[in-house]
């Protein structure tokens, strides 16, 4: 497994929240089906990660790397012994290796809280390969076990050493109030760095209660405290932290939530604004309706118009064959028979 690997996953995950949010498509549909979808990718990643096959013995876990040097880093990829098509990978601050064995063969090892991995082999100028053996921390898992993570088997300590969960951070979010820690949200919450300072972000602007299924999503949509202060200053105010994943995703802005501000809509919703979004309603859209002499309209009404194609020209086009109306759904009503003709 490899971190890079992960946040690559978490890359992924974010187009698939924006996939999920494109298919939004009117006020109906609330956010709990998107919440959900991350939660379940996010699962779906540790259950990858911790599912390695690897060559277990009753020492830990053994099998053969391959190793390349770049600069200050070290990239190793560790196969396993019982299957040698299944691989991971991880890269490593060269600092970390205890020795570097050229020319003959020799012994180095990495260690973290986590446990160690003994490696025999040798490098080649800048690559390396040999054998590896890693074992577990005397402790480390008992330890985890009474701070709430519970059931870690070899595999899944092993994705905490690449990782690095150190126990320091499972206190840290232990201090902060966090009680539901579990192997399935540590291994995204260590990835992705979420630390004591992103953590107290939250509680300075106001939010005192983030769930850690919410904080993964949030940070990896790179949702920060200038994000939530544009926001409030254009008067978009009390935004739920579960909201800000879907607004985030979707490329909402403040400057784009003004937008409809300066037209004269005050009661917008968060509810509003993704689908309005998702469906590209944007506030030169609704300016071309303004612009035609349409007043008296909710900002909701243009989430139907914009999903059956409904433009301020196509109006404009109906209005020059004498088709005048005063109400904007009997335009989209003309559209639908338009396309079933």
């Amino acid at each position: 497994m490899d971190l890079l690997w992960i946040k690559h996953f978490i890359k992924e995950l974010n187009k698939k929240v924006i996939t999920l949010n494109g298919k939004l498509m009117n006020t109906q549909i609330t956010f709990r089906s998107i919440k959900k979808h991350v939660a379940c990718l996010f699962l779906f990643a540790f259950v990858l990660s911790s599912q390695y096959t690897m060559g277990q013995t009753a020492e830990g876990i053994r099998g053969t790397w391959f190793a390349e040097i770049k600069d200050k880093e070290v990239h190793i990829e560790f196969t396993t012994d019982e299957n040698r098509r299944s691989s991971s990978s991880s890269t490593f601050l060269l600092s970390e290796l205890s020795t570097i064995p050229k020319d003959q063969k020799g012994e180095f090892r990495i260690t973290r809280e986590a446990g160690i991995i003994v490696f025999n082999g040798k490098f080649d100028d800048k690559t390396g390969s040999g054998d590896y053996t890693f074992t577990s921390a005397k402790g480390y898992a008992e330890y985890m076990n009474s701070k709430g993570v519970t059931g870690l088997n070899s595999n899944e300590l092993f994705a905490f050493f690449i990782v690095d969960i150190k126990k320091d951070y499972v206190q840290m979010l232990l201090n902060n109030g966090y009680t539901d820690i579990s192997k399935s949200n540590l291994i995204p919450l260590a990835a992705l760095d979420i630390d004591e300072a992103y953590i107290k972000m939250w509680k300075q602007n106001g939010y005192n209660d983030v769930r850690l299924s919410d904080l993964i999503p949030l940070k990896s949509l790179d949702v920060t405290a200038d994000y939530i202060k544009g926001f409030n200053e254009v008067g978009l105010k009390n935004i739920s932290a579960s909201n800000l994943i879907p607004m985030k995703s979707l490329g909402i802005t403040p400057a784009f939530v003004k937008g409809f501000f300066d037209l004269g809509f005050k009661n917008i919703t968060v509810s509003n604004l993704i689908p309005l979004k998702s469906l590209g309603v944007t506030p030169e859209y609704v300016k071309g309706f303004l612009d035609l002499g349409f007043k008296d309209f909710e900002l909701s009404e243009m989430i139907p118009l914009k999903s059956t194609g409904v433009t301020p020209e196509y109006v404009s086009s109906m209005q020059k064959k004498g088709l005048n109306y005063k109400s904007l759904s009997k335009y989209m009503q003309l559209k639908n028979l338009d396309e079933h003709r």
